[in-house]
């Protein structure tokens, strides 16, 4: 017999034994019934292992847990946060690196016997304004570059501190009256005048006082704590791309502009579909830099302005106009021989300038760029077509 096999004997006892032959049969017969209940138990467990507690081994049904836990899922890598697109403050154009100095803001004179100019096409931003005689003044800004020289220099006028306050940048003029000197040196630029940064100006061969000219690269160095840093945001509200602008994706075909600022100015834009650009004359003749070039743009904005009694004269005895730049009011947008309707809004003298549209106040986008800002009063007009 091998381990696993188990014997049985069965004995069998006649039913006439008594006494001790009946002890000794129920003896027997207890044996016999052990036995059996012995026989029965083994031949269950014959042949086989015991089955495993089903409470502590699960069934083949069933997934075996492992003693080591799962490894954690790993965390997603956080997405890389998009870089702010860098663009020049005063013109949108892309750059790599926003120049760390400050926004320079010339007054250039643009009497018949100032002209030609010099680096106008050079400025970022231009402004013309509406000044005494009838005559205009442009308030020339630069950022993105600087030129060795820029003319002719003249003097300050109230709506300067309007125009320059978004900037807190270097405001450059020949000189001011009193009051004006006053009202402007409390807005968000820096004055600076021959009398105090003589060194940085020149006269030329014109007769005065038409002949007054600004090295502007040196005069940087004059600007004073928070002047000395580009702005924080851009002039305007600028498109990515021209095509982009609210004029060229919208507005109505048109080819020439007329603007009357009063009997005396009569500026003329005229699109030149080969450079894309507007070109510029005063009246019927061509507007040119002493460079030769032809005057240029890239958008023109006219601004419908309130003007009102500055409340001095100037030496000729000339009423001075005060143009009000606060507040807002109409607005026409000139990109790529398109033209849109806007409103124009600035809340303050250092608030940006915002462009919306006239019905649901939706952002007008102006197209990177040199631009024009043409501060056309409302009593003056404006043709296109």
């Amino acid at each position: 017999m091998d381990g696993n096999t188990r014997e049985i004997v069965i004995v069998l006892v006649s039913p006439e034994a008594s006494g001790f032959d009946g002890l000794m049969r129920r003896t027997r017969v207890w044996l016999v019934g052990v036995c059996c209940g012995v026989a029965v138990l083994s031949g269950c467990t014959s042949g086989s292992k015991p089955a495993p507690p089903s409470s502590s081994h699960p069934t083949s049904s069933s997934p075996v847990p492992s003693s080591t836990p799962p490894a954690p899922a790993p965390k997603p890598k956080p997405k890389p946060k998009p870089q702010a697109r860098r663009v020049e403050p005063l013109t949108g154009l892309p750059v790599r690196v926003v120049p760390q100095r400050p926004v320079l803001i010339v007054k250039v004179e643009n009497s018949p016997q100032a002209r030609p100019q010099t680096a106008l096409n050079q400025a970022d931003l231009v402004f013309e304004e509406l000044v005494e005689g009838g005559i205009t003044r442009f308030a020339a800004m630069f950022h993105s570059s600087i030129p060795p020289r820029v003319g002719p220099v003249r003097s300050l006028r109230d709506v300067d501190r309007e125009i320059t306050g978004p900037t807190h940048g270097v405001l450059v003029a020949s000189g001011a009256a009193g009051v004006v000197r006053r009202r402007v040196a409390r807005g968000a630029a820096q004055v600076v005048l021959p009398t105090n940064a003589g060194r940085y100006f020149s006269r030329s061969g014109r007769p005065a006082p038409h002949n007054l000219y600004l090295f502007p690269r040196g005069l940087l160095h004059v600007a004073r704590g928070v002047h000395r840093k580009p702005p924080g945001t851009t002039y305007l509200p600028f498109a990515t791309t021209v095509s982009a602008s609210t004029a060229v994706r919208y507005g109505q075909r048109t080819s020439w502009i007329s603007l009357g600022f009063s009997p005396a100015a009569n500026p003329r834009w005229r699109y030149d579909g080969r450079s894309k650009t507007w070109l510029r004359s005063e009246g019927s003749t061509p507007s040119r830099l002493t460079s030769g070039q032809r005057i240029t743009a890239r958008t023109i904005l006219v601004v419908r302005i309130h003007t009102r009694d500055a409340g001095y004269r100037d030496p000729a005895g000339n009423f001075v106009p005060r143009t009000v730049f606060t507040g807002q009011g109409n607005a026409q947008v000139f990109c790529e021989g398109r033209r849109i309707s806007a409103l124009w809004i600035k809340k303050s003298p250092r608030s940006p300038l915002r462009l919306v549209t006239r019905s649901g106040h939706k952002p007008v986008l102006i197209a990177p760029g040199r631009t024009w800002i043409e501060m056309v009063p409302v009593s003056g007009s404006l043709r296109a077509g």
